[in-house]
């Protein structure tokens, strides 16, 4: 790379990852276009406060459901079993939880569904989704006799800007901030979009025919290795 890239994340990136895209070249520009707040009524509260309460098995896919479960930890810590979908959000319960309490992790939520069904949990899981969420992992469990009880922890509100900049890429890292980013914004067609995957990726081409990177792997730093990479070729 020869002259310095302009990159638009649509999440935040802490500043160590930000000062080793510098080195390499690449200006990043953070601008959130989602926002998502935890549900603090007295009976979502109690719903949490029950389940921890069981020897249950529970279900986290990102990490706001983590981070809106822990907050609730006064009580202690529970005595769970847990699956997970990516690294960053395996490594937020880890904090929160006990490490040993991870009973498995999927790199999307067809691969955790199959995961959860292979470890012959035949009765019940306790879902921690948001408000807006895919109906893979659910639908999947269903099918297979699993009875799953879904309580929303958080809700996703999007939260439209109206940009100036031309980038020349794009870190998008889910369908609710494409939404909300092409509600007011285009882009030219030499901008590189990129998406953390495939329902993403599939979000973005309904808004734009640019070239789109499709990372699968989850993590945002998965995400922003693939967006080096791609430069670097």
């Amino acid at each position: 790379m020869s002259e310095s890239l302009l990159i638009l994340s649509t999440r935040p990136i802490d500043d160590p990852t930000t000062q080793e895209l510098r080195m390499k070249g690449i200006e990043v520009q953070v601008v959130p276009f989602i926002d998502t707040v935890p549900i603090e009524d007295m009976a979502t509260t109690l719903r949490i406060k029950e389940i921890m309460s069981s020897r249950s098995t529970v279900v986290f896919t990102s990490m706001n459901g983590v981070q809106s479960v822990a907050d609730k930890l006064v009580w202690g810590t529970p005595a769970w079993r847990i699956y997970t979908m990516g690294t960053t959000t395996r490594k937020l319960v880890e904090h929160y939880f006990e490490p040993e309490s991870i009973a498995g992790t999927g790199n999307n939520a067809s691969e955790l569904a199959h995961k959860i069904i292979r470890d012959g949990v035949d009765k019940e899981v306790v879902f921690f989704c948001g408000d807006i969420r895919r109906d893979e992992l659910p639908n999947a469990l269903r099918e297979a006799g699993i009875n799953v009880k879904e309580i929303t922890v958080y809700n996703t509100l999007e939260t439209p800007k109206k940009l100036n900049e031309e980038f020349d890429g794009i870190l998008f890292f889910s369908p609710s901030a494409v939404r909300s980013f092409f509600r007011v914004n285009r882009v030219p067609p030499q901008t590189i979009l990129f998406s953390i995957g495939d329902t993403t990726a599939a979000e973005i081409r309904k808004h734009a025919q640019n070239t789109v990177v499709v990372n699968d792997v989850p993590g945002k730093e998965n995400l922003i290795r693939a967006l080096t990479e791609y430069y670097q070729r």
